[in-house]
């Protein structure tokens, strides 16, 4: 029997005349990716490219002696485009500031729950579960690249986003 995580929700909310408590804990993102930049002048630069995210979050529906563990882990890839301003270069390394934009496709997704009452594990499932929303996000960063070759460097780039709504049923940080 596959259940769908809000019909697990749903269950636990009437089953008890206690509400269901729900509590999530979403992992740090992870990305990695391949860009290119094309320099509009010595300063200015505009960068785009290819993008991998993995999402990973815990997450744990709970109402009297009955509860779900639920891991989810969703994967993603992703188009940013961003325009960026060099703050200071040497012969091997540049810092600079960006700004701009990321469009994201979900490409697949697990669910894995465990069912307990009174501590017992009663049963687990193993679902595949997708979005077919985009989400778009804005974001503004810091960063230092390494430059291994003319056309070839390595960087990191910490920074804030903020992700718009896209009325997925997916839980995401």
């Amino acid at each position: 029997m596959k259940e769908a995580v809000e019909d697990q929700y749903d269950f636990l909310s009437r089953y008890d005349d206690r509400s269901a408590h729900t509590q999530i804990e979403h992992s740090l993102p992870i990305t990695v990716g391949l860009t290119f930049r094309y320099g509009i002048n010595q300063r200015w630069g505009v960068t785009s490219g290819l993008t991998y995210s993995l999402l990973q979050s815990k997450l744990r529906s709970e109402s009297f002696n009955y509860f779900y563990d639920d891991r989810q882990t969703l994967h993603y890839m992703g188009i940013p485009l961003n325009i960026d301003y060099k703050l200071w270069q040497n012969s091997n390394f540049t810092t600079y500031i960006s700004a701009g934009g990321l469009v994201e496709k979900n490409i697949a997704g697990k669910l894995l729950s465990d069912y307990y009452i009174d501590n017992n594990l009663q049963s687990s499932t193993n679902e595949k579960i997708s979005t077919k929303q985009l989400q778009w996000s804005i974001n503004s960063a810091i960063g230092i690249e390494y430059r291994i070759s003319d056309y070839i460097g390595l960087y990191a780039e910490p920074g804030v986003a903020y992700y718009f709504k896209n009325n997925s049923e997916l839980e995401t940080i």
